[in-house]
């Protein structure tokens, strides 16, 4: 099982596990532990923009960030979570199968902070 926090700019933190090999399984909110993946809120926002608009280059623009410092932010997410959240396409960005299911499950966490 591989766990992860989320904190919040907001002093909020909430807490999923997953199964592994897929992000698909996420059993609910714990304490945080040693070994966990640590995400940031403000990661799960720029993620979801790109998945929104597919292009980092829109993305970038609708959340104030360059583009660069936006892909990034997504590079760190995946190197935490172990595998790639978008197929990298000329001039587009597609989401993986970890990529879909990070959306579900962030689209409930960003809601759930703001």
């Amino acid at each position: 099982i591989m766990a992860g926090v989320f904190k919040s700019t907001q002093n909020k933190a909430m807490a999923f596990a997953a199964d592994q090999g897929s992000l698909g399984t996420f059993s609910g909110f714990f304490r945080p532990s040693r070994g966990q993946v640590v995400m940031e809120i403000e990661q799960l926002r720029h993620f979801l923009s790109v998945a929104e608009f597919g292009n980092f280059t829109k993305a970038a623009n609708d959340v104030g960030l360059s583009q660069s410092a936006l892909s990034r932010s997504i590079q760190r997410l995946e190197e935490e979570l172990g595998q790639p959240l978008f197929d990298r396409q000329s001039r587009k960005a597609v989401l993986t199968d970890a990529g879909r299911t990070l959306e579900l499950r962030a689209k409930q966490i960003v809601s759930g902070v703001d």
